[in-house]
């Protein structure tokens, strides 16, 4: 009598590793998607963030600033100057940067007193 060769692997082995790889793939995809939102909304973040730092030193370095607002690059910058503080010869300076961010408006302030 003959015996049976059973190296290698059956059909249904072959296809549960198959269906095992494609689910890790899937969620391999769905994780990198996950993860290049997270990084562009971090570089818009950022970016607001250095346009409202870089009208804070404009403000700064000027005589006698004034309230106003502009729109660079996508997003709006509006700024208060307050000559109304408790000290005498300062003034509060508030910028806002308002962007849109998908489907949804986000916003960031930074306030300062010089």
């Amino acid at each position: 009598m003959k015996s049976i060769n059973n190296k290698g692997f059956t059909l249904i082995e072959i296809l549960i590793a198959i269906c095992i790889l494609g689910f890790g793939l899937l969620a391999t995809a769905q994780m990198q998607a996950m993860a290049i939102k997270g990084n562009s909304f971090a570089n818009k973040t950022t970016t607001a963030s250095t346009l409202a730092q870089d009208k804070m030193e404009e403000l700064r370095g000027s005589a006698s600033p004034v309230s106003g607002a502009d729109t660079k690059e996508g997003y709006i910058r509006t700024w208060t100057v307050d000559d109304k503080t408790p000290a005498t010869g300062l003034r509060t300076l508030t910028i806002s940067i308002t962007w849109n961010n998908c489907a949804s408006s986000q916003i960031i302030t930074a306030i300062t007193r010089m």
